[in-house]
């Protein structure tokens, strides 16, 4: 009983999800803004605009943060800590490496309603939570010149993510743009994403 809830949350969190991700990717050559962050309470706060590729561009050195410290430098990704945070996943940002991290920003959770968002940190949804997590993580070192060469990387939790190259040499990764690319920390890297990666598909059926 206990699986076909969790199942049937999955379903339903992902197929909207999917929806949101999958939305067309902009081309334009202008600097895309930053708007408002969300709390774990799901409620809203206006912070300082900030064009994506000037994230962390206030600090001297990155590689003095491993992946963790240097997301929760800024206030743009509370809600992804939050999130593994609460799936007790802080460590594999903190330890081991190299790492990669596609690093969504708030809005990238902000697209969701109200609903999904519940469901997403739901307690009995943590095994869930832990997949949509694990899909964010790749256990090697991968800059955007290495994405190119690559059809597909494969996660932390085996979902293997689609990578796609435009004509304009705009790079998405499992349906999310990345939109800061290469930012070196102590034990890998990041990518900001400004959606959440589209997930792979139940393979339960």
């Amino acid at each position: 009983m206990k699986k076909r809830v969790l199942r049937s949350a999955y379903i339903l969190f992902t197929v909207p999800l999917a929806f949101c991700s999958s939305a067309p990717t902009t081309t334009s050559t202008e600097p895309i803004i930053l708007s408002q962050t969300q709390t774990m309470q799901g409620s809203a706060g206006t912070i300082p605009e900030t064009p994506y590729h000037a994230l962390f561009t206030e600090l001297n050195n990155t590689r003095k943060f491993d992946l963790l410290a240097l997301a929760r430098s800024n206030d743009h990704f509370t809600t992804f800590v939050q999130l593994l945070e609460q799936a007790n996943m802080t460590a594999a940002l903190t330890s081991g490496g190299p790492t990669t991290v596609f690093l969504p920003v708030n809005d990238a959770f902000n697209a969701l309603t109200p609903e999904q968002f519940a469901l997403l940190i739901a307690p009995e949804n943590k095994a869930e939570l832990t997949k949509i997590l694990q899909a964010h993580i790749v256990p090697d070192k991968i800059y955007t010149s290495d994405l190119k060469h690559q059809k597909r990387l494969k996660s932390s939790g085996g979902a293997d993510l689609p990578v796609l190259v435009n004509e304009n040499q705009i790079v998405t990764i499992g349906g999310a743009q990345i939109v800061k690319p290469d930012v070196e920390v102590s034990n890998g890297v990041l990518h900001v994403i400004s959606t959440v990666l589209k997930l792979p598909g139940n393979k339960e059926g």
